[in-house]
């Protein structure tokens, strides 16, 4: 894949097989997972399995039938589309610093950007994995127990290093996002960390589950709207190119079709 910030030239030797509109994956990658919560949550207490919110958590909403079936096919999804989306946020990032005068670099190798990618894309496989274990009688409860901790901790954490990254670029260049954008995305930070320390807070003093099945809602909740805030930003500044250049003659080894992957920005 080769990214660039700057519309590519046309010529002969370059065919180009649409765009990608860039916010609506991260929009929508949110919604279905909201929306398969929702709708296990309104089979689950129609069918009588759990109580009522906040007596239950997620987690119980998508164990029995039918609404486990429900379950898995929406949250997987969900998931793989919530590791494209932060991709696509490091890509932005890296583009939007050609545009951002003077931006100190970190002196290691790791970036905000990057490591945020990692954390998060690690963090969406983790629900999968977690997803995937519940069964009605015979639920893996150690390793769903720790893939779903392991989620909310890198999400977390990759959502606050993002925002790092971003109120530094926003210091030089303040159209780079919405302003109200950029308050929402650290207010989700700020909420996500304090209720994190309260449930581990209410883990140690042994505080009622019915709380801490409370902020396993409200920080899902709060994770899906910090993503839902990159649809503000990127409409219509920000997509993806699919192209075939004709005029490499000895692709790499691997490179299918010499199918490339240019980003434009149209600031």
């Amino acid at each position: 894949m080769v990214f660039s910030n700057q519309p590519f030239n046309d010529n002969d030797n370059i065919y180009t097989y649409g765009k990608l509109h860039t916010h609506l994956v991260p929009f929508y990658s949110a919604l279905l997972a909201l929306g398969t919560i929702a709708i296990c949550y309104v089979f689950a207490v129609s069918l009588g399995h759990v109580q009522p919110w906040p007596n239950t958590d997620i987690t119980h909403c998508g164990i029995q039938s039918p609404e486990r079936y429900f379950f898995r096919i929406g949250m997987i999804p969900a998931c793989v589309f919530l590791m494209f989306s932060w991709y696509l946020v490091r890509s932005w990032i890296r583009a939007q610093d050609k545009y951002v005068a003077q931006i100190e670099s970190n002196k290691c190798c790791a970036t905000y950007e990057g490591t945020a990618f990692v954390l998060g894309f690690i963090g969406s496989w983790c629900l999968v994995v977690s997803s995937s274990v519940l069964e009605q009688d015979d639920t893996r409860w150690t390793i769903h127990v720790f893939c779903a901790t392991t989620f909310f901790i890198l999400t977390v954490v990759a959502q606050l290093l993002v925002s790092i990254k971003l109120s530094q670029m926003i210091r030089y260049n303040g159209t780079l996002m919405p302003r109200a954008s950029a308050i929402i995305k650290l207010a989700c930070n700020a909420l996500c960390v304090i209720l994190l320390l309260l449930d581990a807070y209410l883990g140690i003093v042994g505080g009622p589950s019915s709380y801490s099945d409370a902020i396993e809602w409200f920080l899902v909740g709060l994770m899906m709207i910090y993503f839902m805030t990159f649809s503000w930003d990127w409409i219509g500044r920000f997509w993806l190119t699919a192209i075939i250049d004709t005029s490499v003659t000895n692709p790499p080894i691997g490179n299918l079709d010499e199918q490339e992957v240019e980003l434009e920005q149209n600031a």
